[in-house]
C-alpha cells in the first residue's frame, strides 16, 4: 500500500486480483475450506491471503478510497518480533540482518505463490527489472 494520495480513488471498489492488507480486511469464515489456509512464509501472509481468496471466489473487494496510516516496522509483535533478533531489535525493516532475512523470506514466498497460482501470480523479478 501507499500513503501517497495520488494512488487513492475518491470512489470505486476494485474486484480484481490484488493485495488485501492485513490491517483492514473482512472475509467469509469457512473453516472447512482447507485451500484457504496459509502454507507459505509468514512474510507473505497478506499476499497469500489475497490470492487464496481470489482463487477460491474469483473476486475480492478492495475499497480503493481507504488507506491506513501505519508504521509497519515500528510496532512490536508479528513479523517485527520474528526478525528482530537478526536486526539488533529493529524489527527487520531496515538494512540490518533482519531486513535481509525478511526480504529473502518474501522473495521465496513470492516464488512459492507463483508456483501454487501460476495463472494469477508471476514469479518475482529482480529489483529494478522491467517486464
Amino acid at each position: 500500500t501507499s500513503q501517497n494520495p495520488r494512488f487513492m480513488r475518491v470512489k470505486g471498489v476494485s474486484e480484481r486480483n490484488g493485495l488485501v492488507n492485513g490491517y483492514f480486511n473482512g472475509f467469509i469464515s469457512r473453516p472447512e475450506c482447507t485451500e484457504l489456509l496459509r502454507t507459505v512464509a509468514d512474510a507473505m501472509e497478506d499476499a497469500e491471503f489475497s490470492v487464496r481468496h481470489f482463487a477460491k471466489d474469483g473476486i475480492i473487494l478492495r475499497y480503493r478510497m481507504y488507506a491506513g496510516i501505519t508504521s509497519p516496522f515500528a510496532n512490536k509483535g508479528g513479523l517485527q518480533s520474528k526478525f528482530a533478533a537478526f536486526s539488533g531489535g529493529g524489527g527487520g525493516g531496515g538494512g540490518g540482518g533482519g531486513g535481509l532475512l525478511r526480504k529473502a523470506e518474501e522473495r521465496q514466498g513470492a516464488f512459492e505463490l507463483s508456483k501454487l497460482f501460476p495463472h494469477l501470480i508471476g514469479p518475482p523479478r529482480e529489483h529494478g527489472a522491467k517486464t
